[in-house]
């Protein structure tokens, strides 16, 4: 048994799906399930290749047994007042009416730059500001970029006047 009510979101009684339709369906379906775990136990070693979507064979420049050469990193970091400079202007006030929870937030953010301390969105900001103010591009993906996951970046506002 599959351990799923198969009769939940279908409604056998109703003339949708058969009974039988549903059983060789989910017996189907366990079957894909069983196979590919009985595949998996019989790895015994992976490469991170196998986890990548496209790996790029090309990425490091490598001696002649393929091993990549490792190369010193270029000097990081700036200075206090730019610092100072990202930091005001990621908690300012804005002129746009936002949700309470962002003014708090926002608020939030003000007294840790004045203490010169930093959380996660913060640090983050730091960062992506002074790449941008030296002139580089910075592309972030994912769901929470604008918004914010649990209030996390929030480095784009909505007017809620506007946008609500």
């Amino acid at each position: 048994s599959s351990g799923i009510n198969a009769e939940w979101p279908l409604r056998p009684g109703e003339g949708t799906v058969s009974q039988a339709d549903i059983d060789e369906e989910l017996a189907s379906f366990d079957k894909i399930l069983n196979d590919a775990y009985q595949k998996s136990t019989a790895i015994t070693k992976m490469k991170l290749t196998d986890w990548l979507d496209s790996p790029w064979n090309d990425f490091f420049e490598c001696d002649a047994n393929k091993v990549p050469i490792l190369r010193a990193t270029p000097p990081t970091g700036t200075n206090d007042s730019v610092l100072k400079i990202i930091a005001e202007t990621f908690s300012a006030d804005p002129p746009i009416k936002v949700h309470p929870g962002i003014k708090r937030i926002l608020k939030g953010r003000k007294k840790m730059a004045e203490a010169r301390q930093a959380d996660w969105a913060l640090g983050e900001a730091l960062a992506f500001g002074s790449l941008l103010m030296e002139g580089y591009h910075v592309r972030l993906s994912g769901q929470d970029v604008e918004r914010g996951t649990f209030s996390h970046r929030h480095h784009v506002l909505h007017d809620q006047d506007v946008d609500g």
